[in-house]
């Protein structure tokens, strides 16, 4: 009986160890976006670091803004920060970015581009993400800068002149294609997990999960979406210490 009693014991604590263990490898590999916190600010000159070199010539990030998408080498920004993985261009907002990804989902929420240690951060992928075959939900994140830079400019979406005059589209280039998204869903919710989903048991688990985040939207967007759909999502911080503003798109 003695016996027993410690072997019972001896399952418990390797049951506690295990799960204690469990915890701490998600709490690491999670979306740990909590630290994005308050909107935070950064002197205009800061941010126009030079970004990288195409034909022998530096850009900085401002010039890179200026060419076409179809003309950004994702390779040459790869040669200036081997964690580049596309490039995104918001449309009527100032999201024009590389994105960067690391196998945490913490270094760039305080480092830039270029490594540099700084408040704003970088436009940084999920770790989860899988640019090579899609996931189901592809997630970024950026800080939401005071001054419209980073993920700044997600207000913009909720005005109904963004929603009037704007085309909806998200592109993404990496370093062999670009995709289109249609946006299907933008609101304010506040801090939880259950939009950083990327996978899924079933096909109607995705789909209830695709329709949960449509009926979110603070505006009709009119895009139908089925259980083959893959989607984009971008999530800042807003005002307030526990908010988030979220940006849902639809591959076209």
């Amino acid at each position: 009986m003695v016996e027993m009693k410690k072997v019972f014991r001896l399952i418990i604590i390797l049951i506690l160890l295990v799960v204690i263990g469990l915890s701490i490898y998600l709490l690491y590999k999670s979306p740990n976006i909590g630290l994005l916190g308050k909107k935070v600010e950064i002197p205009d000159k800061d941010y126009n670091y030079v970004l990288g070199k195409e034909d022998n010539k530096s850009y900085s990030v401002k010039e890179y803004q200026r060419m076409d998408i179809s003309k950004i080498n994702i390779w040459d920004l790869k040669k200036q920060n081997s964690d580049t993985v596309a490039w995104i261009q918001v449309d009527a907002t100032n999201i024009n970015y590389p994105v960067v990804e690391r196998n945490d989902n913490n270094y760039y929420q305080n480092h830039d581009f270029l490594h540099k240690k700084i408040n704003t951060g970088a436009i940084f992928g999920d770790s989860r993400n899988n640019w090579e075959n899609l996931n189901n939900n592809t997630i970024i994140y950026g800080h939401h800068v005071k001054n419209n830079t980073m993920f700044g400019s997600i207000d913009k979406m909720f005005t109904k002149d963004w929603q009037e005059k704007s085309s909806h589209l998200i592109l993404t280039k990496t370093t062999n294609k670009i995709y289109v998204w249609e946006i299907f869903s933008i609101y304010e919710v506040k801090t939880e997990t259950y939009y950083l989903q990327n996978t899924f048991q079933t096909d109607d688990s995705y789909l209830e999960f695709l329709n949960s985040l449509r009926k979110r939207s603070a505006y009709d967007f009119k895009i139908n979406l089925d259980s083959g759909s893959k989607i984009l999502t971008l999530s800042t911080c807003n005002d307030l210490d526990d908010g988030r503003l979220v940006v849902h798109a639809k591959l076209k």
